[in-house]
């Protein structure tokens, strides 16, 4: 068990990240937005932090968390059987740019192979947090099934199922590979969902590559992975 992360959290937030922290979790469904609407998976993001928040703020409560908090491949994940958010969707305004613009931005590394019939969109999405988070999808004609890969140049803390991470390798280092989703009906992590993720990090980026395991195989995932340069 590493609880390395819950160390590095020693710092109170600033004032002016928990101010937009809060405005973003208590916006209503129904307000709109500039920009685009990103994935679901950015509204965990900012339960996430929130999450991490509270781990700082209240160390009665950071103690009890040190036995479900590991670390895998440079990810850090809350196991847990208690749902992360209150059931209310949050709309999460982002910016497009184009991949060059986003690489001066966070210096991320793209797969030097993606399986034959998925096209790399040439724009991608960016929520800027206290650090930015960067989204790349690869789209697969004339079909469903789409690869996302997500960049993050901040660390944050993945809230999952108990028993859904499990280690594996990429090039001879430690990644994890985690299966399912939070159900928002009915507040239960599933691991019948069919996202499938896997997190490393490399040059001190986090890189979440994730796939509908019914459309793309495990193999073919660790071989996405593995062409990163």
């Amino acid at each position: 068990m590493d609880d390395g992360f819950l160390h590095q959290f020693r710092e109170k937030p600033g004032e002016e990240f928990a101010l937009r922290l809060h405005k973003e979790l208590t916006q209503k469904e129904n307000v709109p937005v500039k920009g685009r609407v990103v994935p679901v998976i950015v509204a965990i993001l900012i339960i996430l932090i929130a999450f991490a928040s509270t781990v700082v703020f209240v160390p009665e409560a950071r103690a009890k968390l040190i036995d479900v908090i590991e670390k895998i491949g440079g990810t850090s994940f809350l196991m847990t059987n208690d749902y992360p958010g209150d059931g209310k969707g949050t709309t999460i305004p982002s910016q497009e740019m184009s991949l060059s613009e986003a690489q001066s931005i966070l210096p991320f590394q793209l797969p030097t192979w993606t399986p034959e019939g998925f096209r790399l969109q040439p724009t991608v999405d960016l929520i800027s947090f206290d650090s930015p988070v960067i989204f790349v999808t690869w789209i697969k004609m004339g079909g469903s099934g789409n690869i996302q890969m997500n960049v993050e140049g901040g660390t944050f803390t993945w809230v999952v199922g108990p028993d859904s991470v499990e280690r594996v390798e990429i090039n001879g280092k430690e990644a994890a590979l985690w299966y399912g989703g939070w159900n928002w009906d009915t507040k239960q992590w599933e691991a019948e969902i069919p996202n499938m993720t896997l997190s490393w990090e490399q040059d001190g980026l986090a890189y979440h590559l994730s796939v509908a395991k019914d459309q793309v195989s495990l193999e073919t995932l660790l071989q996405i992975a593995g062409s990163m340069p």
